[in-house]
């Protein structure tokens, strides 16, 4: 809040008045923009409400929450901060900063503000909801599990909790209780399309496809535009050979989400399973440039090189794959393969022998390395007779 020093003149009072009335106007104008999605401008209003007056921690605060809606996650802790250097005992905020450090990776300090604000109010159900995902996430799932019950005598109705809490014992491997966890949202909320997602995992886990497939489409049915559920359905239906279905909900995950980097995976293996090796190489190549570090997606894209006998575009994406993963051993018998096909024996050879040094259990490749080098011996003996 702004001090007002009531020993100031008339004029001046009125100035100051006039100020505090500026800031709060911006601020509820940036609240309206903040609201309707228009992330950019509440930005630049939050801002100028605190050049106004630089002690509202609700403005601090907001414009946290805005640059985390945002993606800028370490602009949103510096606002945290100052808003808690103005109001130390928010729950709400330590909170806030506690989700942002979370996404952050930063998981120590996030799990101290989330106890902070547990500790001072119990019942608040948000930050027990977000502790107790912290604490999945480092893999504490029996203390995870305990917050979400703790939260659970608080909100005995609170499908969000229901379905974390059915997470958490899905990663325990209780998969009947996670799927009660996940009726019991339902039954809260029907339409809560995560839920019916997740239970048709377990579903799929458990190789019940048909229930899988009904709860992946009741999912859609709450939220059509829903990219997990229509990837999650798109791989299931290529798994059951339904392949032009699976293709039509794996690009619409797309559409949703271009950046979807399973759902393009998916895809694109779906394309060079029916031997569509254009298509393929097109959605490879996009993954490519979306993750240029990821080992499996240079090696895929080789594959579908080496079956178009692209030779050397197979090699450099293989050698791509083998520069990020230096010790995948089926990158290694891939170049082997690409040699052999060029007619490369020595570089076969050492390919081969690298592999199963890292994969000593590979038998077929160990019997066409065993061939090779015999096929290699009979040569030699051939020429020397000569």
């Amino acid at each position: 809040m702004i001090r007002i020093d009531l020993e100031l003149t008339p004029e001046e009072l009125e100035r100051q008045l006039g100020i505090i009335h500026e800031a709060h106007t911006l601020f509820l104008e940036a609240n309206d923009l903040s609201a309707s999605g228009r992330l950019r401008e509440a930005a630049t209003v939050y801002e100028r409400s605190l050049k106004q007056n630089p002690r509202s921690f609700k403005a601090h605060n907001n414009l946290g929450l805005v640059f985390k809606r945002m993606g800028r996650m370490e602009k949103a802790v510096s606002q945290y901060r100052l808003a808690l250097e103005q109001n130390p005992h928010s729950v709400e905020v330590h909170n806030n900063i506690g989700s942002a450090l979370y996404h952050m990776g930063v998981w120590t300090e996030a799990a101290s503000h989330f106890r902070k604000a547990l500790d001072r109010l119990p019942d608040f159900v948000e930050a027990r909801n977000n502790f107790a995902l912290l604490l999945r996430k480092m893999g504490f799932l029996d203390k995870a599990i305990e917050q979400y019950r703790v939260g659970l005598k608080t909100a005995p109705c609170d499908p969000i909790l229901f379905n974390n809490l059915g997470l958490a014992y899905q990663d325990t491997g209780e998969l009947d209780e996670a799927i009660r966890c996940y009726r019991e949202a339902i039954k809260y909320n029907a339409d809560y399309h995560k839920a019916y997602n997740n239970m048709a995992g377990i579903y799929f886990k458990k190789g019940n496809i048909a229930e899988a497939i009904k709860n992946f489409k009741l999912a859609l049915e709450k939220r059509p535009e829903y990219p997990e559920a229509h990837n999650n359905l798109g791989f299931i239906y290529q798994h059951v050979g339904e392949y032009d279905l699976g293709i039509f909900h794996l690009k619409k995950a797309v559409e949703l989400k271009p950046t979807y980097a399973e759902a393009l995976n998916n895809l694109g293996t779906v394309y060079f399973n029916l031997d569509r090796l254009n298509d393929a190489r097109l959605v490879f190549s996009i993954l490519r440039d979306l993750k240029p570090g990821d080992s499996n997606v240079h090696n895929s894209l080789g594959c579908v090189y080496f079956r178009m006998e692209r030779w050397d575009e197979a090699m450099e994406s293989y050698l791509k794959a083998l520069k990020a993963r230096p010790h995948d051993p089926s990158v290694y018998f891939n170049l082997g393969d690409i040699c052999y096909h060029k007619g490369l024996v020595k570089q076969t050879i050492h390919f081969w022998k690298a592999g199963l040094q890292r994969e000593p259990g590979n038998f077929d490749i160990r019997r066409k390395l065993t061939q090779l080098i015999q096929h290699q011996q009979q040569e030699d003996e051939d020429i020397y007779t000569e």
